[in-house]
């Protein structure tokens, strides 16, 4: 686990909006409040984490929307989820 999230070459940023919007998707509400502690310790904003469900419209970069695209595609309840090229990309 702290080699997953807190170590390697992807930053935490992006990390934490995949594990974020992960538990949003699966509807833990434990997992829910304590990754979003971790967010905003990784340096989120409520605003940001407020702004998921809408991420398309919301107030991040296109990594962190290809970060969240992502989580919906790994998301447990998703499948057919894919890794297209543009996603890939």
């Amino acid at each position: 686990y702290k080699e997953l999230f807190f170590e390697g070459d992807v930053p935490r940023r992006y990390k934490e909006l995949v594990r974020y919007r992960l538990s949003l998707i699966h509807g833990c509400q434990f997992c829910n409040r304590n990754n979003r502690a971790s967010s905003l310790e990784a340096g989120l904003t409520e605003a940001d984490l407020d702004a998921m469900e809408d991420f398309e419209n919301g107030p991040f970069s296109e990594a962190d929307k290809a970060a969240i695209a992502l989580a919906e595609q790994l998301a447990l309840t998703n499948m057919g989820g894919a890794l297209t090229p543009p996603l890939y990309a």
